[in-house]
């Protein structure tokens, strides 16, 4: 029986399961078991009895406890928990060869939340870490709280932990399988590259973007920027406010959530995935039965995925409708009211992606 005024989602995902079946499952959790560190630029470790942790960190200093950490063994704790119960919930599902797609976590220095100081550091694996970090309404590394560089780097080790975790899970699995958000983002990223991302763009996608706009700009993960287009554009562009986009594009407004166009780059690693998965097992039915299926006989990447790019652009108000206000918005030293506002709102709103690393003026070195 069902309780439905009292059902939580593992309760909604065996109603399901048990009544019509279901085939797909996608499980993305895990950026707020860090996130609430970087919000108050805080770091500390949850503690049992809530989860287990055998060993607590030496070398990070103690403090404030109303900020979150989850440490690996914390994670994994939890993580194989939901797994257990989630295979409960899907005891007697109609669909008994049931897909689940397990979601890495982001590293939360991408999102442009904060905004690093003093010169980037190239770290031993070639990606770039500032010296300092603070919110990306700072001015100098000396407005409000900061972030240590180190401290940084500790706080993705543990997400990188935490990755490692779900794909050893996916990996002993046989119906489990991986989409590394995670890994894409990481490649995605402006600053953590040096300034020259390797992500890979669809071709649909840059299409779009291109159609649009008229023009070449690609968006990037750093914080949005806007500037005034050039009289003659502007003298042509009726309809339109008369700016443009000058970078960032990929987080919304408060510097933690995905744009329009990034949740459609999520859902594009997702379809291929889930595309490529579903090729294998037709050919494997397929052979059994000794059947040719010819379609999605497209083997590129974009084939794979095939979203409405058009449509997906088109949504994005932040590019189609720049706001002009917002880098002054932004550009005040010392603007504690929007530091509250940013920082309520954050832990407010459900936060699908991390904390991170802001452009300011002073850019990698070549």
């Amino acid at each position: 029986s069902f309780d439905f005024g009292n059902m939580t989602q593992l309760d909604w995902l065996r109603f399901y399961a048990e009544s019509k079946g279901v085939e797909h499952i996608v499980i993305w959790l895990g950026s707020n078991n860090a996130l609430s560190s970087l919000l108050d630029l805080n770091l500390n470790f949850q503690s049992p009895p809530l989860f287990r942790t055998n060993t607590e960190p030496t070398s990070i200093p103690s403090f404030d406890q109303k900020a979150v950490l989850y440490s690996v063994e914390s994670f994994q704790s939890d993580f194989s928990a939901l797994i257990q119960r989630l295979d409960a919930a899907l005891a007697h599902n109609r669909y008994r060869e049931h897909k689940v797609y397990l979601v890495t976590v982001p590293e939360l220095t991408i999102a442009p939340y904060l905004k690093g100081f003093g010169k980037p550091q190239r770290q031993k694996d070639g990606t770039y870490y500032f010296d300092t970090y603070g919110y990306f309404f700072a001015t100098t590394s000396n407005t409000g709280a900061t972030m240590t560089m180190e401290q940084a780097r500790f706080v993705d080790t543990q997400i990188q932990g935490y990755n490692e975790h779900i794909k050893r899970i996916v990996s002993s699995r046989p119906n489990f399988h991986l989409v590394d958000i995670a890994g894409e983002l990481n490649k995605l990223a402006y600053l953590r590259n040096n300034g020259k991302p390797t992500y890979v763009w669809p071709k649909g996608a840059t299409a779009a973007i291109a159609s649009s706009l008229g023009n070449d700009f690609i968006p990037d993960t750093r914080l949005y920027e806007t500037e005034r287009k050039p009289w003659w554009k502007r003298w042509f562009s009726w309809g339109s406010n008369g700016y443009r986009v000058k970078k960032g594009g990929l987080f919304s407004l408060d510097g933690l959530h995905p744009t329009a166009i990034a949740q459609g780059l999520f859902a594009d690693e997702m379809v291929k995935v889930i595309r490529k998965v579903e090729k294998k097992t037709r050919a494997y039915n397929n052979n059994e039965c000794g059947v040719e299926d010819k379609r999605h006989n497209d083997e590129s990447e974009d084939g794979l995925s095939r979203l409405l790019w058009e449509r997906i652009v088109a949504a994005d108000s932040l590019l189609q409708n720049p706001v002009p206000l917002y880098n002054e918005f932004t550009a005040g030293n010392e603007n504690k009211i929007l530091r509250d506002i940013t920082v309520k709102a954050s832990k407010i709103f459900s936060i699908s992606s991390g904390a991170a690393v802001v452009d300011d003026e002073t850019k990698p070195s070549e």
